[in-house]
């Protein structure tokens, strides 16, 4: 709540086998890329809300194998706006700071990102723009097949789409789970989410298991995929998206038409044994 202080620990764990000589930096972050990949701004672009954390030290020497505990205050202004803020709290070597006898300059960095939301008029908005799958060809012929969800928060706080992609047939019903990690959107960015049905047993020189895994999964013909999702901590909301398509896998389908084949070479053959039994002249 704007006015309210909050306090964190952050955990540092020294795995090397040297002293680490750490400093403090305190960078903002937004939403790199569709992947859920953060961008950290530089820290010559000042945010406000960055001098809202205070550290209780800015620097720390972490002997081999030591683990430390580093309390941190966020303290919200009155005047907050209500959404999200978004940080992340650096700590960082320098370069020959190890003590190794064969440094050769290169220094480390590892943060903890902060999803910071401040109550009030919070805009939980969001919308799926887009729900495909690859390969696009209708009739799908193989397996593993990838569905893309691409989701666009549109508010002004990290939204967490979870849910799963019904899939139904002539085989029965089945379903996939969608962000089972429970990834965050933030505000104003796209997050692409592939979800993959069946399984990549190899190259064509695997003909078996690949066959195996598309028996398997027990779809052959038409199939409707609805994606249906559930997002916003405070007002839950719902969205969704269907698709239809024909899977036709061809190993199955080529395996099935030999056995089918076979079978009915021997039923000939079976046919024409008991016709030379019984003493009857095989047609031509």
């Amino acid at each position: 709540d704007p006015g309210e202080s909050v306090k964190g620990v952050v955990k540092l764990f020294n795995e090397t086998s040297d002293n680490l000589f750490l400093d403090l930096s305190i960078e903002a972050f937004s939403s790199g890329d569709e992947s859920g990949q953060p961008i950290y701004l530089p820290p010559e672009a000042k945010y406000d809300y960055l001098n809202w954390f205070t550290v209780v030290q800015d620097s720390i020497v972490l002997t081999p194998r030591q683990v430390a505990l580093i309390p941190f205050t966020v303290n919200v202004p009155a005047n907050a706006v209500p959404g999200g803020y978004y940080a992340v709290i650096f700590w960082q070597t320098q370069p020959g700071s190890t003590g190794a006898q064969n440094n050769i300059g290169v220094a480390g960095k590892v943060g903890t990102l902060i999803l910071l939301q401040v109550e009030g008029e919070i805009q939980e908005q969001g919308n799926i723009v887009e729900f495909s799958r690859q390969p696009a060809q209708n009739p799908i012929w193989q397996l593993p097949l990838s569905f893309v969800v691409r989701f666009k928060n549109t508010g002004n706080i990290h939204l967490r789409p979870v849910g799963e992609i019904v899939l139904t047939g002539w085989f029965g019903r089945r379903s996939l789970a969608v962000n089972s990690q429970q990834n965050n959107v933030l505000p104003q960015s796209v997050r692409r989410f592939e979800i993959v049905w069946g399984q990549d047993a190899g190259g064509l020189e695997n003909f078996f298991s690949r066959l195996k895994a598309e028996a398997k999964t027990l779809s052959f013909g038409p199939v409707t995929a609805i994606l249906n999702l559930t997002y916003g901590q405070n007002q839950p909301q719902t969205a969704s998206q269907t698709l239809s398509f024909w899977l036709i896998p061809w190993r199955l389908l080529v395996t099935v038409i030999i056995v089918l084949l076979i079978l009915s070479i021997f039923w000939r053959l079976n046919k024409k044994v008991k016709k030379l039994k019984t003493g009857a002249k095989p047609q031509a």
